[in-house]
């Protein structure tokens, strides 16, 4: 096979291929399972993804050819790659449940709101619920704590068309749901660095206003699609409450967003910030805004605090102006 090459390695198209046919060798002789190789939609654009599913199940585990071709640029044969994929999934395998309850991992009590950008997203919106949130997209999730230790799941059109419910009707399930409401947590900025210490958006949270910073992150309780959190309105205006002023939203990613009384900083400082952050720690699968946004602690209502990127120098976003919850 004729190889394509920048740069003394094969290019990604090629990696991709190769990496393909021999991930499927180990596959076809070792595991009772069948690989798949798509394109998949993700936050940010597409994704070449490999997908191990057992037997004849509905589910199973996607690794991405992106990811490896990162190990490959820097010296991972395509062989050690397959191998090391092969194992993940090859566990996956031992783990799985032959016994599921497929119905009861789907069943609506377990779908969650979640927060994604609109721009760059218009393939995945395509085929999933979604709703206008200022500059962003409210879909949904299937909140999933019981399958191989946590997860999610899209919920997508489909699924939606078969309840014969629309967007606003799985809004309306979604932010009601305990597996939403419930698992809303909230940790001092200070304390991240120490690891994970949440706690319930329903303890007393008036020591708040004394740490360092007057900054908390909120998010859930697996750190998973977390960012959803700040349209629940009960908890930012508890928040606010603490603070005693509105609050700024920083949009840290997809699963946590950072909440700061309005008088700690300028609204130039933390779009600097959360621009420069975005580009040199976050993903862009896990990238929610460049902009900063603002919640009002008496009509405890969202809006951008901010309509222009102006460290970005970009244009004006377009801003709806729909469904603020």
């Amino acid at each position: 096979m004729e190889y394509r090459e920048t740069g003394g390695i094969m290019d990604f198209l090629q990696f991709k291929e190769e990496l393909y046919e021999t991930l499927s060798v180990y596959v076809k002789e070792q595991l009772n399972g069948t690989l798949h190789s798509d394109l998949i939609q993700k936050n940010g654009g597409p994704k070449n993804g490999f997908t191990y599913v057992q037997g004849n199940g509905p589910i199973g585990i996607t690794l991405y050819a992106e990811n490896a071709y990162e190990f490959y640029q820097n010296g991972a044969s395509i062989d050690q790659i397959a191998k090391g994929m092969f194992n993940t999934m090859k566990e996956y395998s031992m783990d799985q449940d032959a016994e599921i309850n497929i119905e009861e991992m789907f069943k609506p009590e377990n779908i969650i709101p979640a927060l994604v950008p609109s721009e760059g997203n218009e393939e995945l919106l395509k085929t999933i619920p979604h709703i206008p949130f200022e500059n962003l997209e409210i879909i949904f999730k299937f909140s999933l704590p019981n399958f191989r230790g946590g997860g999610t799941a899209n919920v997508p059109n489909r699924y939606m068309e078969l309840h014969g419910w629309n967007a606003e009707k799985l809004l309306d399930i979604a932010m009601k749901n305990s597996a939403y409401r419930d698992e809303i947590s909230v940790m001092p900025l200070v304390d991240a660095m120490f690891g994970p210490s949440w706690m319930s958006w329903e303890e007393d949270l008036i020591f708040l206003s004394e740490v360092p910073g007057k900054s908390v992150i909120i998010s859930n309780s697996s750190n998973a699609y977390g960012a959803a959190a700040i349209m629940d309105k009960e908890v930012m205006k508890k928040i606010a409450d603490v603070f005693g002023e509105d609050l700024y939203i920083i949009p840290s990613s997809v699963h946590d967003c950072i909440l700061m009384p309005k008088s700690e900083s300028t609204l130039e400082e933390l779009q600097e910030m959360v621009y420069e952050v975005n580009r040199e720690t976050v993903s862009r699968e896990d990238r929610l805004s460049d902009d900063i946004y603002f919640f009002d602690s008496i009509t405890k209502e969202i809006t951008m605090a901010s309509g222009q990127r102006e460290i970005s120098k970009q244009q004006e976003p377009k801003v709806t102006g729909e469904q603020r919850r």
